[in-house]
Protein backbone atom coordinates (compact mmCIF):
# COMPACT_ATOMS: atom_id res chain seq x y z
CA UNK A 1 0.00 0.00 0.00
CA UNK A 2 1.31 2.91 -0.87
CA UNK A 3 0.45 6.58 -2.56
CA UNK A 4 3.60 6.50 -4.53
CA UNK A 5 5.10 3.49 -5.59
CA UNK A 6 8.50 2.43 -7.82
CA UNK A 7 5.95 0.62 -10.79
CA UNK A 8 6.51 2.67 -13.55
CA UNK A 9 3.36 2.74 -14.96
CA UNK A 10 0.82 4.10 -12.38
CA UNK A 11 1.14 6.57 -9.66
CA UNK A 12 -0.03 4.32 -6.29
CA UNK A 13 -0.82 0.83 -5.19
CA UNK A 14 -3.51 0.10 -2.72
CA UNK A 15 -4.01 -3.45 -1.48
CA UNK A 16 -7.18 -4.40 -0.02
CA UNK A 17 -6.13 -8.41 -0.63
CA UNK A 18 -2.67 -9.34 0.58
CA UNK A 19 -1.51 -13.06 -0.55
CA UNK A 20 -2.45 -15.23 -3.51
CA UNK A 21 -3.61 -18.39 -4.65
CA UNK A 22 -2.91 -20.59 -7.56
CA UNK A 23 -0.02 -18.71 -9.34
CA UNK A 24 2.24 -20.31 -11.60
CA UNK A 25 5.31 -18.01 -10.31
CA UNK A 26 5.08 -19.14 -7.06
CA UNK A 27 6.62 -21.83 -5.57
CA UNK A 28 7.42 -22.59 -1.91
CA UNK A 29 10.70 -23.48 -2.90
CA UNK A 30 12.27 -19.87 -2.48
CA UNK A 31 14.82 -21.19 -4.78
CA UNK A 32 12.76 -21.68 -7.35
CA UNK A 33 10.20 -18.82 -6.70
CA UNK A 34 9.68 -15.87 -9.52
CA UNK A 35 6.51 -14.38 -7.95
CA UNK A 36 7.86 -10.65 -6.29
CA UNK A 37 4.86 -10.76 -4.38
CA UNK A 38 5.95 -14.07 -2.43
CA UNK A 39 9.22 -12.68 -2.03
CA UNK A 40 8.25 -9.69 0.07
CA UNK A 41 5.19 -11.00 1.74
CA UNK A 42 7.31 -14.04 2.88
CA UNK A 43 9.89 -11.47 3.93
CA UNK A 44 7.36 -9.61 6.01
CA UNK A 45 4.56 -12.28 7.19
CA UNK A 46 3.45 -11.58 10.57
CA UNK A 47 4.30 -8.28 11.00
CA UNK A 48 1.50 -5.33 10.88
CA UNK A 49 -0.37 -5.07 7.90
CA UNK A 50 1.02 -8.23 6.04
CA UNK A 51 -0.68 -11.59 5.98
CA UNK A 52 0.43 -14.47 8.20
CA UNK A 53 0.90 -16.85 5.04
CA UNK A 54 1.20 -15.80 1.41
CA UNK A 55 -1.03 -18.54 0.01
CA UNK A 56 -3.27 -17.72 2.20
CA UNK A 57 -4.94 -14.24 1.13
CA UNK A 58 -6.20 -11.73 3.98
CA UNK A 59 -8.18 -8.46 3.54
CA UNK A 60 -7.47 -5.57 5.11
CA UNK A 61 -10.57 -3.74 5.28
CA UNK A 62 -10.20 0.00 5.25
CA UNK A 63 -7.22 0.30 2.61
CA UNK A 64 -9.13 1.08 -0.33
CA UNK A 65 -11.54 3.43 1.06
CA UNK A 66 -8.07 5.67 1.49
CA UNK A 67 -7.20 5.40 -1.96
CA UNK A 68 -10.41 6.71 -3.39
CA UNK A 69 -10.00 9.60 -0.74
CA UNK A 70 -6.36 10.36 -1.98
CA UNK A 71 -5.55 13.53 -3.93
CA UNK A 72 -6.68 14.09 -7.28
CA UNK A 73 -3.41 14.35 -9.74
CA UNK A 74 -5.57 15.68 -13.54
CA UNK A 75 -3.56 18.19 -14.76
CA UNK A 76 -0.63 17.85 -12.57
CA UNK A 77 3.32 17.01 -14.12
CA UNK A 78 5.29 13.70 -12.41
CA UNK A 79 8.69 14.50 -12.96
CA UNK A 80 9.91 11.22 -12.13
CA UNK A 81 7.16 9.71 -14.56
CA UNK A 82 6.23 12.76 -17.04
CA UNK A 83 4.13 9.49 -19.20
CA UNK A 84 1.96 10.33 -16.76
CA UNK A 85 1.79 14.18 -16.73
CA UNK A 86 -1.68 15.40 -16.66
CA UNK A 87 -3.48 12.42 -16.24
CA UNK A 88 -5.81 11.54 -13.24
CA UNK A 89 -4.13 9.51 -10.39
CA UNK A 90 -3.31 6.13 -11.80
CA UNK A 91 -3.66 3.66 -9.08
CA UNK A 92 -3.29 -0.31 -9.57
CA UNK A 93 -4.90 -2.03 -6.93
CA UNK A 94 -3.46 -5.68 -5.26
CA UNK A 95 -0.39 -5.58 -6.53
CA UNK A 96 0.34 -8.02 -3.53
CA UNK A 97 -2.30 -10.51 -4.43
CA UNK A 98 -4.83 -10.84 -6.98
CA UNK A 99 -8.26 -10.15 -6.21
CA UNK A 100 -9.93 -12.30 -8.23
CA UNK A 101 -8.09 -15.79 -7.13
CA UNK A 102 -9.93 -18.72 -6.00
CA UNK A 103 -9.96 -18.45 -2.36
CA UNK A 104 -10.85 -14.45 -2.73
CA UNK A 105 -14.53 -12.84 -2.77
CA UNK A 106 -14.58 -9.59 -5.03
CA UNK A 107 -18.03 -8.98 -3.33
CA UNK A 108 -16.50 -8.50 -0.01
CA UNK A 109 -13.39 -6.60 -0.96
CA UNK A 110 -14.54 -4.59 -3.86
CA UNK A 111 -18.62 -4.43 -4.73
CA UNK A 112 -19.24 -2.24 -0.98
CA UNK A 113 -16.40 0.42 -2.73
CA UNK A 114 -17.78 0.81 -6.38
CA UNK A 115 -20.06 3.70 -6.12
CA UNK A 116 -17.47 5.82 -4.40
CA UNK A 117 -14.88 4.52 -7.08
CA UNK A 118 -17.34 5.90 -9.38
CA UNK A 119 -17.46 9.13 -8.19
CA UNK A 120 -13.39 9.38 -8.07
CA UNK A 121 -11.36 11.31 -10.14
CA UNK A 122 -8.93 8.37 -10.14
CA UNK A 123 -8.09 5.79 -12.53
CA UNK A 124 -8.18 2.40 -10.73
CA UNK A 125 -6.49 -0.75 -12.44
CA UNK A 126 -7.18 -4.13 -11.97
CA UNK A 127 -5.07 -7.15 -12.64
CA UNK A 128 -5.36 -10.76 -12.62
CA UNK A 129 -4.66 -14.17 -13.66
CA UNK A 130 -8.31 -15.33 -13.40
CA UNK A 131 -9.88 -13.59 -16.09
CA UNK A 132 -13.15 -16.09 -16.24
CA UNK A 133 -13.79 -15.53 -12.11
CA UNK A 134 -13.53 -11.72 -12.67
CA UNK A 135 -15.79 -11.83 -16.22
CA UNK A 136 -18.34 -13.57 -13.89
CA UNK A 137 -18.19 -11.09 -11.48
CA UNK A 138 -18.33 -8.20 -13.65
CA UNK A 139 -21.87 -10.09 -15.31
CA UNK A 140 -23.07 -8.65 -12.17
CA UNK A 141 -20.89 -6.03 -10.71
CA UNK A 142 -20.82 -3.61 -13.72
CA UNK A 143 -17.16 -1.77 -13.36
CA UNK A 144 -17.07 2.27 -13.76
CA UNK A 145 -15.18 3.61 -17.05
CA UNK A 146 -12.29 4.60 -14.39
CA UNK A 147 -12.03 1.18 -13.39
CA UNK A 148 -9.69 -1.21 -16.24
CA UNK A 149 -9.79 -4.43 -16.24
CA UNK A 150 -6.36 -6.39 -17.37
CA UNK A 151 -4.79 -9.70 -17.25
CA UNK A 152 -1.34 -11.17 -16.50
CA UNK A 153 -0.04 -13.18 -20.01
CA UNK A 154 3.59 -14.64 -19.93
CA UNK A 155 3.25 -16.97 -23.50
CA UNK A 156 1.30 -17.85 -26.31
CA UNK A 157 -0.37 -20.83 -24.05
CA UNK A 158 -2.02 -18.12 -21.54
CA UNK A 159 -4.12 -16.27 -24.78
CA UNK A 160 -7.28 -17.68 -23.52
CA UNK A 161 -7.12 -15.05 -20.47
CA UNK A 162 -7.57 -12.43 -23.69
CA UNK A 163 -10.50 -14.21 -24.82
CA UNK A 164 -12.08 -13.76 -21.10
CA UNK A 165 -11.07 -10.40 -20.90
CA UNK A 166 -12.77 -8.44 -23.73
CA UNK A 167 -15.79 -10.07 -22.59
CA UNK A 168 -15.72 -7.79 -19.93
CA UNK A 169 -17.73 -4.71 -20.46
CA UNK A 170 -15.04 -1.61 -19.93
CA UNK A 171 -14.23 1.79 -20.68
CA UNK A 172 -10.59 -0.22 -21.22
CA UNK A 173 -8.55 -3.20 -21.75
CA UNK A 174 -5.25 -3.90 -21.11
CA UNK A 175 -2.64 -6.71 -21.01
CA UNK A 176 0.55 -7.00 -18.84
CA UNK A 177 3.03 -9.65 -20.68
CA UNK A 178 5.07 -9.09 -17.49
CA UNK A 179 7.58 -11.11 -17.05
CA UNK A 180 7.33 -12.02 -21.08
CA UNK A 181 8.48 -15.63 -21.13
CA UNK A 182 8.34 -16.80 -24.83
CA UNK A 183 7.39 -15.30 -27.97
CA UNK A 184 3.31 -13.53 -28.14
CA UNK A 185 1.18 -12.99 -31.29
CA UNK A 186 -1.49 -10.33 -30.70
CA UNK A 187 -4.47 -11.35 -32.32
CA UNK A 188 -6.22 -9.12 -34.83
CA UNK A 189 -9.37 -9.86 -33.08
CA UNK A 190 -8.26 -8.52 -29.97
CA UNK A 191 -8.06 -5.28 -31.15
CA UNK A 192 -10.83 -2.15 -30.49
CA UNK A 193 -13.36 -2.83 -33.19
CA UNK A 194 -14.84 0.35 -34.67
CA UNK A 195 -17.92 0.46 -34.78
CA UNK A 196 -17.88 -1.54 -31.41
CA UNK A 197 -19.07 -5.22 -31.56
CA UNK A 198 -21.83 -7.10 -29.34
CA UNK A 199 -21.55 -10.57 -28.31
CA UNK A 200 -24.81 -12.54 -29.01
CA UNK A 201 -25.85 -11.96 -25.84
CA UNK A 202 -25.46 -9.17 -25.63
CA UNK A 203 -21.76 -7.97 -24.19
CA UNK A 204 -20.06 -5.49 -25.29
CA UNK A 205 -17.22 -6.68 -26.68
CA UNK A 206 -13.85 -4.25 -26.44
CA UNK A 207 -10.06 -4.58 -27.46
CA UNK A 208 -6.83 -4.19 -26.03
CA UNK A 209 -5.88 -0.67 -25.14
CA UNK A 210 -2.62 -0.66 -23.52
CA UNK A 211 -0.04 -3.40 -23.82
CA UNK A 212 2.96 -3.28 -21.36
CA UNK A 213 6.33 -5.48 -21.39
CA UNK A 214 8.85 -6.32 -18.98
CA UNK A 215 11.60 -8.97 -18.40
CA UNK A 216 12.35 -11.23 -15.75
CA UNK A 217 14.21 -9.40 -12.99
CA UNK A 218 14.38 -11.54 -9.84
CA UNK A 219 16.69 -14.45 -8.73
CA UNK A 220 16.80 -16.80 -11.13
CA UNK A 221 15.70 -14.93 -14.16
CA UNK A 222 14.78 -16.19 -16.90
CA UNK A 223 16.10 -14.42 -20.38
CA UNK A 224 13.71 -12.60 -22.46
CA UNK A 225 14.92 -12.19 -26.03
CA UNK A 226 14.39 -9.12 -27.67
CA UNK A 227 12.90 -10.02 -30.80
CA UNK A 228 9.95 -11.24 -28.62
CA UNK A 229 9.82 -7.73 -27.18
CA UNK A 230 10.83 -5.95 -30.16
CA UNK A 231 7.67 -8.09 -32.31
CA UNK A 232 4.99 -7.14 -29.48
CA UNK A 233 5.85 -3.56 -29.52
CA UNK A 234 5.87 -3.37 -33.46
CA UNK A 235 2.11 -5.40 -33.54
CA UNK A 236 1.10 -2.44 -31.29
CA UNK A 237 2.08 0.59 -33.14
CA UNK A 238 0.04 -1.10 -35.97
CA UNK A 239 -2.67 -1.73 -34.11
CA UNK A 240 -2.53 1.96 -32.99
CA UNK A 241 -2.43 0.26 -29.04
CA UNK A 242 -0.32 2.01 -26.87
CA UNK A 243 2.72 0.33 -25.68
CA UNK A 244 4.81 0.66 -22.27
CA UNK A 245 8.23 -1.03 -22.30
CA UNK A 246 9.10 -1.70 -18.78
CA UNK A 247 12.26 -2.99 -18.68
CA UNK A 248 14.77 -5.94 -19.99
CA UNK A 249 15.12 -7.34 -16.57
CA UNK A 250 18.70 -9.03 -15.95
CA UNK A 251 19.45 -10.00 -20.04
CA UNK A 252 19.92 -6.68 -22.02
CA UNK A 253 20.46 -6.85 -25.96
CA UNK A 254 23.99 -8.01 -26.81
CA UNK A 255 26.14 -5.13 -27.50
CA UNK A 256 28.92 -7.10 -29.47
CA UNK A 257 26.56 -8.61 -32.10
CA UNK A 258 24.20 -7.01 -34.07
CA UNK A 259 23.31 -10.31 -35.85
CA UNK A 260 21.09 -12.66 -33.44
CA UNK A 261 19.39 -15.23 -35.97
CA UNK A 262 16.19 -16.50 -35.29
CA UNK A 263 14.14 -16.42 -32.11
CA UNK A 264 15.44 -18.78 -29.72
CA UNK A 265 13.25 -20.21 -26.60
CA UNK A 266 15.50 -20.63 -23.68
CA UNK A 267 13.82 -23.90 -22.91
CA UNK A 268 15.59 -25.18 -25.90
CA UNK A 269 18.25 -27.77 -24.76
CA UNK A 270 20.18 -27.05 -28.18
CA UNK A 271 22.28 -24.04 -27.84
CA UNK A 272 22.03 -22.30 -31.11
CA UNK A 273 25.16 -21.88 -33.70
CA UNK A 274 27.90 -19.51 -31.56
CA UNK A 275 28.02 -16.34 -33.67
CA UNK A 276 29.54 -14.07 -30.94
CA UNK A 277 31.92 -14.70 -28.04
CA UNK A 278 29.98 -12.31 -25.88
CA UNK A 279 26.31 -13.67 -26.28
CA UNK A 280 26.42 -17.21 -28.34
CA UNK A 281 24.62 -15.96 -31.16
CA UNK A 282 21.40 -15.20 -28.88
CA UNK A 283 21.65 -11.61 -28.95
CA UNK A 284 20.87 -11.08 -25.60
CA UNK A 285 23.12 -11.80 -22.43
CA UNK A 286 23.48 -11.20 -18.79
CA UNK A 287 24.13 -7.59 -17.69
CA UNK A 288 26.79 -6.42 -16.51
CA UNK A 289 25.45 -3.78 -14.44
CA UNK A 290 22.92 -4.08 -11.42
CA UNK A 291 19.69 -4.61 -11.67
CA UNK A 292 19.14 -0.79 -9.94
CA UNK A 293 21.56 0.60 -12.74
CA UNK A 294 19.63 -1.09 -15.02
CA UNK A 295 16.39 0.43 -14.36
CA UNK A 296 17.65 4.33 -14.91
CA UNK A 297 20.59 3.58 -17.50
CA UNK A 298 19.29 1.52 -20.75
CA UNK A 299 17.39 -1.11 -18.83
CA UNK A 300 14.14 0.37 -20.62
CA UNK A 301 15.25 1.38 -23.33
CA UNK A 302 13.97 -0.27 -27.17
CA UNK A 303 15.35 0.40 -30.12
CA UNK A 304 17.28 3.06 -28.31
CA UNK A 305 14.15 4.63 -26.98
CA UNK A 306 11.86 5.01 -24.44
CA UNK A 307 8.39 3.00 -24.90
CA UNK A 308 6.25 4.43 -21.55
CA UNK A 309 2.82 5.37 -23.93
CA UNK A 310 -0.18 5.61 -21.82
CA UNK A 311 -3.64 4.83 -23.09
Amino acid sequence: MGIKTKIEWCDSTANPIMGCTGCELYSRDLTKNHCYAATLINRYTGRKGWPRQFNKPEHFPGRLEKAIRWRNLTGTRRPDKPWLDGKPRVIFINDLSDGFCSDVDPAEWLSPHLPQIAASPHIFLLLTKWPHRMRRYCADHPLPDNVWPGITMLRQEDEWRVTQLLQISAARHWLSLDPLLGPVTLRPSWFRHQPPQFSHRGIFLGGLDWVIVGGESGPGARPMHPDWAEGIRDQCVGAGVAFFFKQWGKFVRCDRCNEHGETWDWRDKKAPPKKCDKCNGTGYMLSEKSFAELKINAGHLLDGREWREFP
